[in-house]
């Protein structure tokens, strides 16, 4: 053959059989498994399916051996069970990975649409990098702490920075001054649970029960699990319409970054096309709104158990299809999915995960520009109000993480200098009317900015932007820093209007109110900031218990003038808790106007510990010169913290999470009013 002839055409490779999509579109195929070439290039469903009659196919070596390997797994799986082991492995085998890519498999199930609505579906090599693979290191991303940083589940030696501002931090110089107290460490027992509250080194653990064994239900879901996942299905439309319109009219409101006109609008036109030419990136934040959807509805009568398998399936396919597209590049749609996975992730134990999220959301937005007033001049109004409004959010959830992980900032309020976000109406080119809804719904976002850029102050002046480098302040100097974060909280106060004015619990609402719910989260949220600059206070206070080298002068000026802030800390746990109950007991509207479950987890939570501790400082440091006294203020000791368990135990029914809490404060409680009754 001549030079020339290396560039003719080859004779092309005969085979046994042609996939369906290559049949159809008479074009050629080269039978490569389990994906031909021209299936993986255009994105269609690769299906070989032999005639009936057919005598003659031949099956590839690769096959039969992936198919091998494949049975080898389950013959050993099999084995394993027969004597008595668990060897489902956290990672699975290559033959076990060979095998997912050889299978062509569409998944059946109550979380998958029954018909592919056109769409392609995805590459097995995808579907093991972005989704399976999480399922395989689910149990690495099961970390210590909850992803609300709330609470340590396990012994850990070592689960990150948990700083001053931590509820973690919190708990740690309560444990201290218990050890303390008791003149030795100790492991105080409970009847009836098999949660044990360990003083170690004055940390304390949760330390878990054994695992119960598994019921038909929990053993069918993790089933669905473990199953290769299709990055690409949908529910039927009704089914995902209504959880689309459910995220808009409940975690879309409070968090309205996402543009709900434009984001129909989206779905509709992929609709038209039957899904043939969709973003990645859109679908990617169309799963994430489905699951933030299931998760945070608790009020229809599914367990917690199953909403957390149900939205997770969203969550992996969400993962597989932006995974890749993380790495090469920044859009809108982008930060939207990366804010709405971590603010997402707070409801889970995946604390590592919710903090490195936020910090790939905060690193697009700023490469966006998003930041930036000049940089989106471009843009039309719509999208202009969308950015600034995302990278609010953004901010939001960078000051959230920061007070709950005890972790410095990402994002300087230096940077924060746009507008406070307005309504779409406002700006749509129609002059249409403003529909009173949405506009509650943006001044709700506003003044929840606000709030949170008095929560920055109070975290770097109080707490010394959560750095954790130690620096002592006196008395007198840290009070007068308190005095001015109280007189920043007051301000912020009386700026609220009318209808977004602060609640009590006796207060709520029974029937429906658009603006109720606002009014509550931020009650919730207002009480909660409280509670973070005046819980110093009971920090300097627990540090002296059970010292006998303490400075009884300083002891002397803090009881004088650090009364109010234990009782403001006590007065403000109390609100918290009594309006999460009156919410909770309750079987009419209001049980809807908590927002996600996870946050007032932690309210309740950080308003269980923080009553406990007052508790404890009044009855070893004994304070006295109030008009009204701490038991009078808590109506005793034992109230309270039942009143905080009970709560949250009507919570979230079945949720792993909230009853690991509970029996924490449970725990806690019985151990404080051990120590009350023993001196």
């Amino acid at each position: 053959m001549d030079a020339d002839g290396r560039s003719s055409t080859s004779k092309r490779r005969r085979i046994a059989l042609a996939c369906q999509a290559c049949r159809t579109r008479k074009s050629r195929c080269d039978g490569r498994r389990p994906q031909c070439s021209t299936c993986d290039e255009l994105d269609f469903d690769c299906i070989y399916v032999a005639s009936a009659a057919s005598s003659n196919v031949i099956v590839g070596k690769d096959y039969l051996a992936a198919l091998e390997n494949r049975l080898s797994d389950v013959e050993q799986r099999l084995d394993g069970v027969d004597n008595g082991h668990d060897t489902s492995p956290l990672h699975p085998s290559s033959s076990t990975r060979r095998g997912r890519q050889a299978r062509i498999t569409e998944e059946r199930g109550p979380f998958f649409s029954s018909r592919r609505s056109g769409l392609a579906a995805v590459d097995e090599e995808d579907a093991h990098d972005g989704a399976n693979e999480e399922d395989a290191h689910d149990g690495a991303n099961q970390d210590s702490t909850d992803g609300m940083g709330a609470i340590v589940f396990t012994d850990e030696e070592y689960s990150g920075f948990f700083g001053p501002s931590s509820n973690i931090a919190f708990t740690r110089h309560l444990s201290r001054a218990v050890a303390r107290l008791s003149y030795t460490d100790h492991t105080y027992p409970t009847p009836g649970t098999h949660v044990s509250l360990h003083l170690d080194g004055g940390l304390m653990r949760v330390s878990r029960p054994p695992s119960p064994a598994r019921t038909q239900d929990s053993m069918r879901l993790r089933h669905l699990r473990v199953q290769p996942l299709n990055l690409f299905a949908l529910p039927p439309e009704d089914e995902t319409l209504d959880l689309v319109h459910r995220y808009f009219s409940n975690t879309g409101l409070l968090f309205p970054y996402v543009h709900e006109e434009t984001f129909l609008e989206t779905y509709r036109a992929m609709k038209r096309t039957d899904f043939t030419k969709v973003r990645k990136t859109w679908l990617g934040l169309l799963n994430m709104v489905l699951a933030f959807a299931i998760s945070t509805t608790v009020s229809n009568g599914t367990c917690a158990e199953q909403r957390a398998e149900m939205s997770d399936v969203y969550y992996r396919r969400a993962l597989g299809l932006c995974d890749k597209h993380v790495w090469r590049g920044a859009s809108i749609e982008l930060v939207q999915y990366l804010l709405m996975m971590g603010q997402y992730l707070q409801g889970t134990q995946k604390s590592t995960q919710t903090w490195n999220i936020h910090g790939l959301a905060v690193k697009a937005a700023l490469q966006l520009g998003l930041h930036s007033a000049e940089a989106c001049e471009k843009l039309s109004p719509i999208e202009r109000e969308t950015s600034k409004r995302l990278w609010y959010g953004c901010v939001i959830l960078d000051r959230t993480l920061s007070m709950t992980f005890g972790r410095p900032a990402a994002i300087p309020d230096s940077y924060v200098r746009l507008e406070l976000p307005v309504d779409f109406d406002c700006i749509a080119a129609d002059n249409s009317a403003v529909d009173p809804r949405k506009r509650n719904s943006t001044l709700f976002y506003t003044m929840t900015i606000t709030l949170y850029k008095v929560m920055w102050n109070v975290i770097d002046l109080l707490y010394a932007a959560n750095i954790g480098c130690g620096s002592s302040t006196s008395v007198l100097d840290f009070m007068a820093y308190l005095f001015k974060m109280e007189q920043q909280l007051m301000e912020w106060e009386r700026s609220l209007p009318a209808n977004m004015a602060l609640r009590k619990s006796q207060e709520i609402l029974s029937e429906e109110d658009d603006t109720e719910r606002y009014r509550i989260i931020l009650t919730l949220r207002y009480h909660n900031l409280r509670i973070l600059i005046h819980r110093l206070v009971v920090v300097r206070f627990l540090d002296t218990c059970g010292k006998a080298d303490r400075d009884e002068q300083e002891l002397a000026l803090l009881r004088q003038i650090g009364l109010n802030s234990v009782q403001i800390c006590a007065h403000s746990s109390l609100e918290i808790i009594s309006i999460v109950s009156t919410i909770v007991h309750s079987t009419d509207v209001r049980h809807e106007y908590l927002g996600a479950w996870w946050f007032s987890l932690y309210y309740v939570f950080n308003a269980g510990l923080v009553i406990s501790a007052c508790i404890l400082v009044d009855q070893k440091i004994g304070l006295t010169g109030a008009a009204t006294s701490l038991p009078a203020l808590l109506g005793g000791p034992e109230r309270p913290v039942q009143a905080a368990v009970d709560a949250l135990m009507l919570l979230d029914k079945g949720n792993s999470m909230v009853e690991t809490c509970a029996t924490f404060l449970s725990r806690l409680g019985h151990v404080v009013i051990s120590l009350g009754k023993s001196f």
